[in-house]
C-alpha cells in the first residue's frame, strides 16, 4: 500500500467513527497532547496577538517537560503514560490570565481543578490519576488544596519542570532578564560570581528519582561551566598587557 493510500485509509477510518469514538482509540498521551493544544487554542487570553510568544513558549516548555518525564519513566521502569500525561498538563493553568503574583503561585492548583474531569477520563489507575492531580496542584510551591500526598509520580512532575527551567534556554533567558549585556564589566563579573554560588547551592535540592537527580546536576554543571568560562573571559579582558 502506498503512502497516499495509507493516508486515505486513515481518513476513512476517522470519518467512520464519531469524534468521541475516535478519541477512544487514541492513546492516553495522544489524548492529553490534543487536549492541551485545544485548551490553549480556545483560550481567550492567548487569542491576543501580543500573547502568541507566551503561548508558544508555554506549549514548548510543556513538551520539553513531558520529554524529560518520559526519559525518567523509561530509566526508572515507571508508567510512561502517567508520567508524560502529568508533565504535559502541569502548566494547563496558564490559560487563566494572571492579574498578580498570587495568580502565578496558584496556577498549579487552578490547573488541577481545570484538568480534573479530563484526567479522570484517561485509561489510568485511580491512584495514578490522583497523583497526577496532586502533582499538578503542588508543582509550584509544594502545596496542594486537594486530597493526596507526595509520591514519586507527583514529585516527578515538579522535578521535570525544574530540570527544564535550568536547561540551556533558561540560561539565555536569565541573561536577558538580568539585562546582562547592558551592564559594565565589573557588574557582569559580580553577577556571574553570585550566579555561580547560587547554582552550586541548588545542587543540594532533593529529587524523587536518581535519574531526575542526574539530569538536574548535569544541567547545573552546564550552567556553572558556562558562567565560569564567561567569568574567566571577562577577568582576562579587564587587564591590558
Amino acid at each position: 500500500m502506498t503512502r497516499i493510500e495509507n493516508i486515505e485509509l486513515d481518513q476513512r477510518i476517522q470519518n467512520y467513527f464519531s469524534k468521541k469514538d475516535w478519541r477512544k482509540l487514541m492513546s492516553n498521551i495522544e489524548k492529553t497532547y490534543n487536549y492541551l493544544n485545544e485548551m490553549f487554542d480556545n483560550c481567550q487570553y492567548f487569542k491576543d496577538p501580543e500573547k502568541q510568544v507566551s503561548k508558544d513558549y508555554r506549549l514548548k516548555h510543556s513538551y520539553r517537560v513531558a520529554n524529560i518525564a518520559r526519559k525518567i519513566a523509561e530509566q526508572e521502569g515507571l508508567n510512561i503514560d502517567a508520567y508524560v500525561c502529568g508533565a504535559l498538563l502541569h502548566d494547563i493553568g496558564y490559560i487563566h490570565s494572571f492579574e498578580d503574583s498570587s495568580d502565578y503561585k496558584n496556577h498549579g492548583r487552578y490547573g488541577a481543578k481545570l484538568a480534573k474531569d479530563f484526567i479522570e477520563s484517561l485509561d489510568l489507575s485511580n491512584e495514578d490519576k490522583q497523583q497526577i492531580l496532586y502533582g499538578i496542584a503542588s508543582h509550584v510551591d509544594g502545596k496542594a488544596d486537594i486530597e493526596g500526598s507526595d509520591t514519586v509520580l507527583s514529585e516527578t512532575i515538579s522535578d521535570c519542570d525544574n530540570i527544564d527551567r535550568f536547561d540551556c534556554y533558561r540560561l539565555h533567558e536569565n541573561l536577558i532578564y538580568a539585562d546582562f549585556t547592558n551592564k559594565i564589566t565589573s557588574e557582569q563579573i559580580s553577577y556571574l560570581e553570585t550566579r555561580i554560588v547560587k547554582l552550586n547551592e541548588l545542587k543540594t535540592m532533593d529529587f524523587a528519582t536518581k535519574t531526575a537527580t542526574k539530569l538536574w546536576i548535569d544541567n547545573l554543571d552546564y550552567q556553572i561551566d558556562f558562567c565560569v568560562k564567561l567569568l574567566q573571559q571577562l577577568n582576562s579582558s579587564s587587564v591590558v598587557f
